[in-house]
């Protein structure tokens, strides 16, 4: 990096520096909590409209709901595919 604009980054730079682990992983691991963060905002949801639903019966009609959709996945997406082996004729 240039030295006459070192100084404007410099924020970033430590930044980069104290997280530079967690930030290349991402590139190794794709994995993302999306589908967690649409369970906690479909429970947000649920317990503003049922205005007093019990952890219990919050829980069982997130479970119900979940099942109910279908959104359990086969496996997860961030398997890599494997390439079909050739055989030899």
């Amino acid at each position: 990096m240039v030295p006459e604009v070192r100084d404007a980054f410099g924020h970033l730079i430590r930044a980069f520096t104290n997280w530079q682990p967690f930030i290349l992983n991402c590139f190794e691991h794709p994995v993302t909590n999306a589908y967690t963060e649409l369970l906690n905002s479909l429970i947000r949801v649920m317990n503003r409209l049922g205005r007093g639903y019990s952890i219990e019966a919050l829980r069982a009609k997130i479970l119900f709901t979940e099942c109910r959709h279908g959104y359990r996945l086969g496996r997860p997406k961030f398997e890599r595919r494997r390439e079909p082996e050739l055989r030899g004729g």
